[in-house]
């Protein structure tokens, strides 16, 4: 490499390095996902927080499944979301993340209001509880890498974290949301259908808003050149 084009890539190295920040998520190219990647975390969160953290209440609830029932469906259906995890980061390899995120989420939200709907049955309530989870959660092992890659490498720390931060906001919304409505006189069964199902199905269809990145191509942008020890140093380079 000629000392010509190795300084030329470190200038621009350092000028997108140094154009980042947090306003940079908000501006260009990174406005649009930072919306709608945000808001996407935003939903699912809510649903995290009905049937993640809640779920045993809803399915008691709900269900008039015993205590000692809904801890068993609870342990069942979170190894059957471990599993989803592994399943998730496979299938984004093959048919793209964001595709990934968006229908797992959306089924997840068929799933849960399966299960709110459905007849008062054990192995009903087990299977479609366990297949919410599975994609409710499973999708998470796709979006790790999909939200970096939606930014250029100058703000990706920056931007994942600014989407990531959303989740927490939306788990503070669900548990407002659902106390003003139990308090208002509505039962578990239309909460959790309010701020649990419907906001998973709206999670995933709102990531179709985002760019799709082909599996089998590269990132959109490239990583910023690190010369290796076999490469000549440009001032050795000029003396040969």
């Amino acid at each position: 490499m000629s000392m010509a084009g190795y300084d030329g890539r470190r200038l621009g190295n350092e000028r997108e390095h140094g154009s980042g920040g947090i306003w940079a998520a908000f501006r260009g190219e990174s406005l649009r996902p930072t919306l709608v990647l945000g808001g996407g975390l935003l939903l699912n969160w809510v649903a995290i927080q009905v049937f993640g953290v809640l779920g045993t209440t809803v399915i008691t609830q709900v269900h008039h499944v015993s205590f000692e029932n809904s801890l068993l469906i609870l342990i069942l259906s979170n190894v059957v979301g471990y599993i989803g995890y592994l399943s998730h980061g496979f299938i984004g390899d093959k048919i793209g993340r964001r595709n990934t995120l968006a229908l797992g989420w959306m089924c997840g939200g068929f799933a849960f209001a399966g299960m709110l709907y459905g007849p008062h049955d054990f192995p009903v309530v087990v299977g479609l509880y366990s297949l919410g989870l599975f994609f409710l959660n499973g999708p998470y092992a796709a979006a790790l890498f999909f939200i970096g890659e939606s930014y250029p490498t100058a703000i990706r720390g920056t931007g994942s974290a600014i989407v990531h931060a959303m989740g927490p906001i939306g788990a503070i919304l669900a548990g407002i949301g659902i106390t003003a409505a139990l308090n208002s006189g509505s039962d578990w069964l239309h909460g959790a259908l309010l701020f649990g199902a419907v906001p998973c199905f709206l999670s995933g269809l709102l990531i179709f808003a985002t760019r799709h990145v082909d599996p089998a191509e590269d990132t959109w942008t490239h990583p910023a050149h690190e010369p290796s020890l076999a490469e000549p140093r440009p001032a050795l380079a000029r003396a040969n």
